[in-house]
């Protein structure tokens, strides 16, 4: 009888966890709306099964590997959507932020394929297709995010930053383990977040292949925030519409990755991690575990980022 016991609590704990509802604030006016996430352990990153199902090519394969057991013993708050236009533009209008002369971004060709090209004088204020201000920010580098983060720990007394690798993955997991956390199915992804679907194929006049999801959600380029369900913990676009740049410098894999939750700061500095794919990106790298990476100085327009609280 004492062995079922623990079996017997978490019957009725359960439904009291479901109907839990996360904690919001925002600690000024125009600073981001955040969620609080409780500690917890999870497993990070995937194992060889989950890469070979979603085809993913030879060369990329072995990033989130090996899977690692993380315990983050302390909560922490994570913005509820990536950062926003708007948001974005009263940081950079109080620090005179320079918007750089360049960003990376998608180009129709004169065969219709479109492919990513350095355009010259792409920013964030103008990244080569329309937004809202409730958009999210792009055209961003991984500096120009950790910069914002600073000047809104300093306008709040607080500390913000950009998440490590593994609270980022905890956050979009919110205690699912499959490749995403609504469903394994391609096909279902159009009602869940923005990417690379027919509506991208159709703009491009590209053939609907097997690199575009196998459905349409009515968007080509970045979508409002919010816009699409949120994860089980409350948090919008944790996949799609943007990728999202974390505190860790890049590693091949996750050997080696602290266990404890924190940022690898050792490794290829230059270049940081980001994660969660974008509007622009097939099912192969629409995945929670998948990690990529690009030099902290780059921007793009597929790129953007959101801030932890972490005190």
């Amino acid at each position: 009888m004492p062995a079922r016991l623990p079996i017997l609590f978490a019957i009725i704990l359960l439904p009291w966890v479901a109907l839990a509802q996360p904690r919001e604030f925002r600690d000024c006016r125009d600073c981001p709306l955040m969620v609080a996430i409780p500690p917890g352990a999870f497993t990070m990153g995937a194992d060889v099964a989950e890469e070979a199902r979603e085809n993913l090519a030879p060369d990329l394969r072995g990033r989130s590997a090996p899977p690692t057991r993380i315990t983050l013993s302390r909560g922490f708050a994570i913005g509820k959507f990536p950062i926003t236009r708007a948001e974005f533009l009263a940081f950079a209008q109080s620090t005179n932020r320079v918007p750089g002369l360049s960003c990376w971004g998608l180009a129709p060709q004169p065969d219709g394929s479109g492919r990513w090209q350095e355009r010259q004088r792409l920013t964030w204020a103008s990244p080569g297709f329309g937004q809202t201000p409730q958009d999210p920010a792009v055209c961003v580098s991984w500096a120009d995010a950790a910069a914002y983060g600073e000047w809104l720990s300093r306008r709040t007394g607080r500390r913000y930053r950009l998440p490590s690798e593994a609270e980022w993955e905890f956050a979009a997991r919110a205690g699912t383990t499959g490749p995403r956390y609504w469903t394994a199915e391609a096909a279902e992804t159009c009602a869940h977040a923005n990417v690379r679907d027919h509506s991208v194929a159709d703009f491009y006049r590209a053939p609907r292949d097997a690199s575009f999801f196998p459905c349409s959600d009515g968007v080509v380029h970045t979508a409002r925030v919010g816009a699409f369900p949120a994860n089980p913990f409350g948090l919008h676009d944790m996949l799609g519409n943007v990728w999202q740049w974390t505190q860790d410098c890049w590693n091949p894999t996750l050997q080696g990755q602290p266990r404890t939750g924190a940022a690898r700061e050792t490794g290829d500095c230059l270049t940081r991690t980001a994660r969660g794919g974008s509007w622009s990106n097939d099912p192969r790298f629409l995945r929670v575990a998948y990690r990529s990476s690009g030099a902290a100085t780059v921007r793009s327009s597929n790129t953007g980022f959101r801030l932890v609280r972490s005190d």
